[in-house]
């Protein structure tokens, strides 16, 4: 298996098929350091995530905008700043590493396998909280209600 695409495209610059289609062949590095205060968790990368070689890489995915106006960043940074996290004592993992066009590509099994990786990747990060990116990972990973029936909690995150 290589290693996603290592050069980052400019941000008008989009993969063709043939690069998405080569991504099915990529993992994506896990942005991670000792240290961190919080470990953010993807289900799994995209295609296109893979071949531009950034976490949440799409255009319009909103993971950069949300993480700004949370206050985890004092900008919104760009996919291709992810490691720019590091200085912040954040990072990026996903649940699955095996790259799809869409998570429901996914099997259960790799998902409740996965599910227990990002726990171990923060073990060397004592008091690392772990954030994942979607409600249904967490339904999915950890086996909960339905995603649709989680209770929705107000909850603080000291910084």
């Amino acid at each position: 298996m290589r290693t996603a695409r290592t050069t980052q495209r400019t941000e008008s610059s989009r993969p063709t098929r043939e690069d998405l289609e080569a991504a099915r062949a990529s993992r994506l590095s896990d942005v991670i350091a000792s240290g961190l205060r919080v470990l953010f968790c993807g289900i799994n990368p995209s295609l296109y995530s893979a071949a531009v070689g950034c976490h949440f890489g799409r255009p319009g995915n909103r993971f950069w905008s949300v993480l700004h106006a949370s206050g985890f960043t004092p900008r919104r940074l760009a996919p291709s700043d992810q490691r720019e996290l590091l200085d912040l004592d954040c990072g990026i993992t996903n649940v699955v590493a095996r790259t799809t066009a869409r998570a429901d590509e996914l099997t259960d099994a790799e998902i409740v396998v996965g599910g227990r990786a990002p726990r171990s990747r923060s073990r060397p990060h004592p008091g690392a909280g772990r954030a994942f990116a979607a409600v249904q990972l967490l339904s999915a990973a950890f086996r909960l209600l339905p995603f649709s029936h989680l209770p929705m909690h107000p909850c603080t995150i000291e910084r």
